[in-house]
């Protein structure tokens, strides 16, 4: 990893950052668009809790931008709003400079202080979230929202006003569903369960569905190019809609 850049500000998402925030994501996902849709839908739901947009700027160029918006915690005892990391984006000439670290951890210390969810969930690459306050969340009791997300790669960080009955199934807002935005479709999830390491996911990603589903070159980050080949019917492509 590059040295962190000296001059990188992180600062709350402004409208002046809309257009540059939603550039940012497209490069860094190389899609469509979709992951700038998905953005603009969460933080134009209504919600109990309201988004927490950070943006990094490096040299007066946006160059990372992460958001916290808020989901349900169907527990035993009560609903418990939460918040959910989706997504995070680093533009690719930033990436490995220490951006996204930097985001997660404003990020995760601003909700910490606003003390009103006790957890922060997300989809992504254990490895990497592992080392910026996520832990493995089923191990915490939590239930994910789709059984096409593989265990592994769902994640949850505990913030102060957490408490162990806190338990149960996560509940994503509906933008996540509208957008088709959540886990795994096969043919990748029936290919998963048979990597010979933990999925490896593009950290600038919202969902397992956005970063590795509609772009077939991202199947590597899974070492899913360790299987054998596959009939043409089961292989991965672009046929789903672009991300």
């Amino acid at each position: 990893m590059r040295p962190v850049p000296a001059d990188m500000h992180i600062h709350s998402e402004r409208s002046a950052d809309t257009a540059a925030v939603s550039q940012l994501h497209t490069a860094a996902f190389a899609d469509d668009g979709l992951v700038s849709r998905l953005v603009d839908a969460l933080k134009a739901a209504p919600a109990a809790l309201a988004p927490l947009s950070f943006v990094a700027t490096v040299g007066g160029t946006v160059a990372g931008h992460v958001l916290l918006t808020a989901s349900r915690l169907d527990a035993p005892a009560r609903l418990v709003d939460v918040y959910v990391l989706s997504p995070l984006g680093v533009l690719p000439r930033f990436q490995r400079r220490g951006v996204g670290t930097a985001l997660i951890r404003h990020a995760l210390a601003a909700a910490a202080a606003k003390g009103l969810a006790p957890l922060v969930f997300l989809e992504g690459d254990p490895a990497y979230y592992g080392g910026r306050g996520f832990e493995r969340a089923d191990a915490r009791g939590f239930r994910a929202p789709s059984l096409r997300i593989p265990p592994l790669a769902f994640q949850v960080a505990t913030m102060p006003s957490y408490e162990p009955w806190m338990t149960g199934t996560l509940v994503y807002s509906d933008p996540f569903w509208a957008h088709d935005c959540v886990g795994l479709r096969s043919p990748l999830l029936l290919r998963v369960p048979r990597c010979p390491h933990p999925p490896h996911l593009l950290r600038a990603g919202p969902t397992l569905h956005t970063l590795l589903i509609s772009h077939s070159n991202l199947i590597c980050r899974l070492g899913l190019e360790h299987l054998p080949p596959r009939t043409p019917a089961a292989s991965a492509s672009n046929t789903t809609p672009s991300s």
